[in-house]
């Protein structure tokens, strides 16, 4: 719905706004109350900040989210909400571009969207709806670098959201699992996502969204989050599409826990921190809970995803092996050199060796044949493409899996290296292809040249057409063929020159024995199967 301002009204979001201009007739109907829109680029409007659920402090804190409260008059979509608690500091701020936009707060369950300037309620325009990455720890939906309004130009609604990180999104503790009955503890960060697309659901109309045109989309953690969410009951009738980028790679460097683990760690957090009950845990500062402690267990491998029962009532790999995930388009891929920039060079021989030893136990020496490490630099080479194999091959086995369910699935691998200095040292390093595929080079502090204009105008078109139908291909583009099971059916994604070459199938098929090797529960064995690549 739509309906025109008063010149008051309108001189009082002018003199409110900072970061656009109110659009006289982007005024919408949403269930809490009236928002306006404000111009962001020529032919785009964004509503920025708007709450999908009420704020999760005090007695709210970890619990699962509520309906957001009603507003009355009309409310300036001109700023983003706070993001969520996260560590931040001078050497690492939120946002290095606009350091005055790192406010944080628990107060953070927002969601901002871009759409085409003008776009009526009845449009029934495609959904793209971002979740963000950050290890589950970190980042937010208003990053400069999500904007949404290439997309919008497009004839896209794009929503991205914030969601709980950190252990306010992911600490379980046996209190809070009693207190909560089938809701359990813990994964709150995910029950975030799943309310954030049903305000979609019930609101994106207003914005000329079509709420059966959902593609819900994510890298890293937020395509570990687009993975669960696939098997999750919980997000069942949600979406319709779904593109996963680079989730598999931050699915294997954390740890799946059961809900009894996790409580288990959480105990111990929580134990560290003097706070023993409900009404302690939910008095402690929020400095407290992001402040290092080296009592604690692992902060990275703890605040995480885990099988609770109820969001995830299996591990999501096994509901991928049963064929009881989504049955939707999907889109997914890998970064060429992902991780391995990290490791790669000056890595010794000895250091490979452990590695092997470490990830692969009585079967480094099969593997290490696969990988030539005569030399140091040899080694160091080795120990790069030894990290993204297993990558490549959870990629292409949840690809695999999917596939066996009869749903048009797509992989690539994008195989560009940005612009900079250490250029020749990342490669294609994990997360490279969101400048491009976003169309927001203008956003990252790199000398792009015309060579990378002409990509992400490329790239934009895909993810855009993957959106609208379902599949990547675009008139006038080169054809992406879908995935037929077999590793050389991964699309290259790269501006000029030849492509490099693809992990061999040989190396692949050793990540094979089990679909996630790296990801079960402590203590789980492997259930030997799979959803081979085809020879």
């Amino acid at each position: 719905m739509r309906t025109k301002l008063s010149w008051g009204v309108l001189v009082a979001l002018a003199t409110a706004t900072t970061l656009g201009h109110a659009a006289a007739d982007e005024v919408v109907q949403t269930q809490s109350g009236r928002v306006a829109g404000v111009e962001d680029g020529a032919g785009v409007t964004a509503f920025r900040g708007l709450p999908y659920a009420m704020p999760p402090v005090g007695a709210l804190r970890w619990r699962p989210p509520q309906p957001a409260a009603a507003w009355t008059g009309i409310r300036s979509g001109a700023a983003f909400g706070p993001v969520c608690p996260q560590p931040v500091s001078p050497r690492r701020p939120i946002d290095p571009i606009d350091p005055a936009a790192d406010v944080v707060s628990e107060d953070c369950l927002t969601l901002n969207i871009w759409r085409p300037a003008g776009a009526p309620a009845d449009a029934k325009l495609p959904v793209l709806f971002w979740i963000h990455g950050g290890a589950f720890v970190s980042g937010a939906g208003s990053r400069p670098g999500l904007n949404g309004g290439s997309f919008a130009k497009q004839g896209l609604v794009v929503v991205t959201i914030n969601y709980r990180l950190g252990p306010l999104g992911f600490l379980a503790h046996p209190l809070l699992t009693a207190e909560g009955g089938k809701q359990k503890s813990g994964n709150h960060g995910l029950l975030d996502q799943v309310a954030a697309l049903q305000w979609v659901q019930r609101n994106i109309a207003a914005f000329g969204g079509d709420p059966a045109q959902v593609t819900i989309a994510g890298h890293s953690a937020g395509g570990v989050s687009v993975a669960t969410l696939l098997a999750s009951p919980l997000a069942q009738g949600l979406f319709a599409r779904a593109i996963d980028q680079s989730g598999p790679v931050e699915g294997i460097t954390q740890t799946t826990r059961t809900l009894a683990q996790a409580e288990a760690l959480g105990e111990t957090f929580l134990g560290n921190r003097g706070a023993t009950d409900l009404q302690a845990m939910r008095a402690l500062p929020v400095s407290a809970l992001l402040a290092a402690d080296p009592r604690d267990p692992a902060q990275r491998a703890t605040w995480a995803p885990m099988v609770d029962g109820h969001v995830t009532p299996t591990l999501p790999a096994d509901a991928y092996l049963a064929g009881r995930q989504a049955h939707v388009p999907l889109m997914m891929g890998v970064a060429s050199f992902e991780s391995g920039a990290m490791f790669a060079r000056g890595t010794p021989r000895e250091q490979l060796s452990r590695l092997a030893a470490v990830f692969h136990g009585d079967r480094q020496e099969l593997v290490l044949s696969h990988y030539p490490h005569a030399t140091d630099d040899a080694a160091a080479q080795a120990t790069g493409l030894m990290l993204g194999d297993p990558m490549f091959a959870a990629t292409l086995a949840y690809a695999s899996c999917h596939l066996r369910t009869g749903s048009p699935t797509w992989t690539y691998v994008f195989d560009h290296t940005p612009p900079g200095p250490a250029s020749a040292r990342e490669g294609a390093f994990h997360g490279a292809e969101l400048p491009y595929m976003f169309d927001n080079l203008q956003y990252t502090l790199r000398p792009w040249t015309d060579t990378d204009r002409a990509l992400a105008k490329t790239m934009l078109r895909r993810w855009t057409q993957f959106v609208k139908t379902g599949n990547p291909n675009a008139d006038g583009l080169p054809r992406w063929q879908p995935f037929n099971g077999a590793l050389d059916s991964m699309a290259q994604l790269r501006a000029d020159g030849p492509a490099r070459p693809l992990p061999t199938a040989a190396r692949i098929q050793l990540y094979f024995p089990d679909l996630t090797p790296y990801s079960r529960p402590p203590g789980s064995p492997a259930t030997g199967q799979t959803c081979a690549l085809k020879p």
